[in-house]
């Protein structure tokens, strides 16, 4: 008798000597049930563990026990009358020692009888706080068949069981905050990445806006100061001429620095979102009509500006908006261009189509991808005043319509623009 405690005893320890290196629960269960069953010499286990939500034992590792069988147990409630439910409300070892002739298991003979288990014992495992969280059942083909022996030393490894299931908790818990923290940590760290780049992208943008800035509004400052010397040295009659050459230049630099500033502006309240939509019914073909006649009056010589436009002018938009985006247009074909410009527009179902045609400087192939960038100047542009804003804001100003914008080009051969816009 001594010899075989003694052999028990040895398997109880080499099995907790390879708990210790098992760092899989699947692998630890696996383990647990193939050496609780060698203690309780039998060949038929299971390992359930409870389910706090819906208060049931499931089996998550089994030895030698048929599908059906599995199937059958696969969820019990942990308050039932089952062998292992009992073990888990009276939180003790349960045997039963005749499952055939017990009246709690009538509905489950036949699932017994297929895989010929005649006796079972259920030991639970409990957690730190002395909470059953598992059972351990073995199952055999003979009546009676657990001595007090083999219960005990049941008992004794469901302790060490426990210890492992623990530590698997511990361990789960730890790769769990591993990967929460490795988690924050690369979320942090691309925020601090994207911080970095806005940073840098704002400082570029810092630093093309004063560039801009410095050149777009000292030019015409120091033209508007120059005049008003020149003007003061007119203070006769004969020099009216000359005294109004000088006051038309310092309106056109003064009108020049408004538009830069309205470029500035306008950016600015587009970028934090404070452009309010104000919508209202309107003419869109007259608004056009009207822009054009202003614009005639800055158009250079010999430049001439034709509109024509068919169907039904009335839209319901914002006419503020759809004024400066059809205005900063045509300034910059007037701008871009020496020849003619051409405004078509039409209605198209329920859609405004605005063509915008100069037969000026065109835009390179290499720059058309950049073309709506704020602060971008084509590379033919150079020798034309400009901010770099327009296009940016025509292109937001559309999208805040609901419209698309597209554009055809070709150096030295002009530019298209086309606008679509809804009708409501």
């Amino acid at each position: 008798m001594k010899e075989k405690d003694n052999l028990h005893l040895n398997t109880i320890n080499e099995s907790v000597k390879r708990l210790w290196h098992i760092t899989n629960l699947d692998d630890g269960l696996n383990e647990i049930i193939y050496t609780s069953t060698q203690i309780t010499k039998t060949d038929l286990g299971t390992f359930q563990f409870y389910n706090s939500t819906k208060k049931s034992l499931k089996i998550v590792a089994n030895k030698g026990l048929s599908n059906q069988f599995i199937i059958h147990f696969k969820h019990t409630y942990s308050g039932d009358d089952t062998v292992c439910g009992c073990a888990f409300s009276q939180r003790k070892q349960v045997v039963i020692g005749n499952v055939i002739i017990n009246e709690n298991f009538k509905e489950h003979h036949k699932i017994f009888n297929a895989d010929n288990i005649k006796s079972v014992q259920s030991t639970p495992l409990f957690n730190r706080n002395g909470l059953p969280i598992a059972i351990v059942s073995t199952h055999s083909s003979s009546v009676d068949y657990f001595d007090e022996e083999s219960l005990s030393r049941m008992q004794l490894y469901a302790r060490f069981a426990e210890y492992f299931i623990e530590r698997m908790k511990e361990l789960e818990q730890t790769i769990k905050y591993n990967v929460s923290l490795e988690k924050k940590v690369k979320e942090r760290t691309e925020q601090l990445t994207n911080a970095l780049k806005n940073a840098y992208k704002l400082n570029k943008i810092k630093s093309k806006f004063l560039s801009i800035a410095s050149h777009e509004l000292k030019t015409p400052l120091s033209s508007i100061l120059s005049s008003i010397y020149l003007i003061e040295q007119y203070n006769k009659n004969e020099h009216a001429e000359s005294r109004n050459k000088h006051l038309k230049r310092i309106e056109g630099n003064i009108k020049n620095l408004l538009t830069v500033i309205d470029d500035f502006l306008s950016i600015e309240k587009i970028e934090i979102q404070k452009i309010g939509i104000k919508k209202k019914y309107f003419n869109l073909f007259e608004l056009i009509e009207n822009i054009t006649d202003e614009l005639k009056l800055i158009s250079k010589y010999n430049q001439s500006i034709f509109f024509s436009s068919k169907g039904n002018g009335m839209i319901y938009s914002d006419e503020k908006i759809a004024s400066n985006l059809i205005t900063n247009l045509l300034s910059n074909a007037i701008k871009y261009s020496e020849e003619n410009i051409f405004i078509n527009a039409c209605k198209t179902g329920s859609t405004f189509k605005i063509e915008i045609k100069d037969s000026g400087i065109g835009i390179p192939s290499e720059d058309k991808k950049y073309i709506f960038n704020s602060y971008f100047r084509a590379t033919n542009a150079s020798g034309v005043k400009g901010t770099g804003l327009g296009l940016n804001i025509v292109k937001k100003y559309i999208e805040i319509l609901g419209g698309t914008i597209n554009f055809k080009s070709n150096e030295n051969f002009g530019t298209t623009f086309y606008l679509k816009l809804p009708e409501n």
